[in-house]
């Protein structure tokens, strides 16, 4: 395949061309003035009085029933006579396509024994586009003329190709310009009326099919007098091109590629199959839960924590419940009621209520961290420091971080172990 730019010799034709009007519009003769023409008429007595004296060539397709010769092979053998045998010819008129349509369906009648079945419509659609698309292929001029027919809806009337099923609606999309004949009337400098024959190649409402794909043609192509060189010169105006581009070939692209082969490297052996396979299927083995010893709880009787010499040292053994239990004894709603007691052993009770001096609460911190750290494999170390505030109404674990989240999950573990009401709760980053 090929990378192509277009450039101005894309406008130079062929050109393929529906010419469409009601009968005795002008079509024939009209597409007699195209250059080395070969016309194809449907018709064993075809209207040709028109062109009779243009020395017109031409070949006659109809149905034989007779010799079981039907038009669609007929057709299909010009094509490869055209396609694979030199001729001098530069257009191909076929007059008319929709002629061509009736011949084939009267074919399909024959063949299924007088009947044109509903399923021979999606038959002759298939059949009608597929040659339809091979004539258009030819490497020459194309015309192809259709009689039109006037439609009626509500409030407008309009033309549309007398063809039947999908073909109506697909023809205007096989050619370059499709227009329609009409006339209109003007009046000359003598005051007479004159009827001038047009080519209309701009949609409207009347003819919504009609198209120009060149975009050189005016709207309305005014035809000759006496049909002399309407073609030649609606030719020449659709291939005048404007600028200097030229059509260049900028890279090609091979139309397959294969796909590069699998080496013995990247076939695995049967031995590294099976390594895959028991791999897949190794299971882990499962790994012993780690015992927890169980320490009697410590009773707190006083809302006043006992305090913890420096020289003794805290057992960090504590028994998690899985659900809190109250403490009797608490003396208040404080923190120390909810849940259990760390217990520290070894510990000894104060003689006297006073407040705890900072050195002992430094020696009390530091068991503390290391009771939470075993106990609770704490990923970030809590500790307790001593503050006394009289009437701030301060309680142990309040303020412990700025998140919500970690300030009530610290609170209660910390409070479940190892809280006295005369210690606030910090997180030892």
């Amino acid at each position: 395949m090929k990378i192509e730019m277009t450039g101005k010799e894309d406008r130079q034709g062929p050109w393929k061309i529906a010419i469409a009007g009601a009968p005795g519009s002008g079509k024939t003769i009209m597409s007699s003035t195209a250059p080395e023409s070969l016309f194809v008429f449907f018709q064993q007595e075809p209207r040709i009085k028109s062109v009779a004296d243009r020395s017109i060539q031409h070949v006659k397709i109809v149905n034989d029933f007779t010799k079981s010769s039907y038009a669609l092979d007929q057709m299909n053998a010009l094509l490869m006579h055209l396609s694979l045998k030199e001729h001098s010819f530069e257009t191909l008129v076929i007059d008319t396509g929709d002629e061509f349509f009736q011949q084939m369906k009267a074919g399909r009648t024959h063949q299924n024994g007088g009947e044109f079945a509903i399923g021979d419509w999606g038959w002759i659609a298939d059949a009608y586009r597929e040659v339809m698309l091979s004539i258009i292929d030819l490497p020459m001029n194309i015309i192809v003329t259709y009689h039109t027919k006037t439609t009626s809806n509500e409030d407008h009337s309009f033309k549309e190709l007398m063809l039947s099923g999908q073909a109506k609606d697909e023809v205007a999309g096989w050619f370059d310009i499709v227009g329609a004949l009409d006339t209109f009337s003007v009046v000359d400098e003598h005051g007479e009326t004159i009827t001038k024959r047009v080519f209309l190649t701009s949609s409207s409402r009347t003819y919504p099919w009609v198209k120009d794909h060149s975009g050189a043609l005016p709207s309305r192509f005014e035809l000759s007098v006496n049909f002399t060189d309407d073609i030649p010169r609606l030719l020449a105006l659709a291939s005048a091109v404007t600028g200097n581009a030229s059509h260049q070939l900028i890279a090609e692209i091979p139309d397959k590629v294969e796909a590069p082969k699998a080496t013995n490297a990247d076939i695995p052996s049967p031995e590294e199959l099976d390594a895959k396979k028991e791999d897949a299927h190794e299971v882990p083995t499962p790994q012993p839960e780690p015992q927890v010893k169980e320490l009697a709880p410590i009773d707190t009787p006083d809302t006043q924590a006992p305090q913890v010499k420096s020289t003794e040292k805290a057992e960090s053994n504590v028994t998690v419940p899985d659900e809190p239990a109250p403490v009797d004894g608490a003396a208040d709603g404080s923190p120390q009621s909810v849940g259990s007691q760390v217990n520290v052993e070894s510990a000894e009770q104060p003689t006297s209520s006073t407040e705890p001096s900072p050195v002992e609460a430094s020696v009390s911190d530091e068991q503390a961290v290391a009771a939470v750290e075993e106990i609770l494999d704490a990923t970030q170390v809590m500790t307790c420091a001593y503050e006394t505030v009289p009437g701030s109404g301060d309680e142990c674990g309040i303020d412990v971080s700025e998140d919500e989240a970690l300030r009530e999950v610290t609170q209660i573990r910390f409070r479940q172990y190892l809280c006295r009401p005369h210690f606030k709760l910090k997180l030892d980053a």
